[in-house]
């Protein structure tokens, strides 16, 4: 009997409250970790290396002011920062460069076998000796000049076709 009466659903009263305007919240800003320097890094490393990783964070957290953010990013990135290599645009060549260049393959049909790795020592007129292979592939490219690699001669007993 007691157990049924507990149980039963009894109507709820819903307060309302009067609408008011809300204060804008500011925010407390915490002020930063300190940098890791190398040494730290390597200092948080090998102590992750030989205890566990919790009693490292307790540790270095409380200690010595590392964030548990800096020492996850010890523990999954490299210590140093590495070199950043071929970051940027290639350099290209301009326009007039472009026009001479274009002017010298028109002038003599020899010249279009000439590689591309060897283009700007032979042709010391070009001024082409700054650029690589890859801009002065894509200047031919863009003139409208492909290579391709030449299919293999094939065997005939025809004499025109094994000349």
């Amino acid at each position: 009997d007691l157990h049924r009466i507990l149980n039963t659903l009894r109507p709820q009263r819903i307060a309302v409250l009067p609408h008011s305007p809300r204060t804008p919240r500011t925010r407390i800003r915490k002020s930063r970790a300190r940098e890791t320097t190398r040494s730290d890094r390597i200092r948080i490393k090998t102590a992750l290396e030989w205890a566990t990783p919790r009693s490292v964070w307790r540790r270095y957290k409380d200690e010595y002011g590392f964030t548990l953010r800096q020492i996850r990013l010890v523990q999954q990135n490299l210590i140093t920062p590495q070199k950043k290599t071929k970051v940027g645009r290639k350099p290209t060549i301009p326009a007039e460069k472009v026009t001479k260049l274009k002017e010298w393959l028109l002038a003599n049909p020899v010249y279009r076998y000439i590689s591309f790795y060897n283009l700007p020592t032979c042709t010391p007129e070009l001024e082409l000796q700054e650029y690589g292979f890859e801009a002065i592939r894509t200047v031919f490219k863009s003139i409208g000049y492909g290579r391709r690699v030449a299919k293999r001669k094939g065997f005939s007993d025809d004499l025109v076709h094994m000349a």
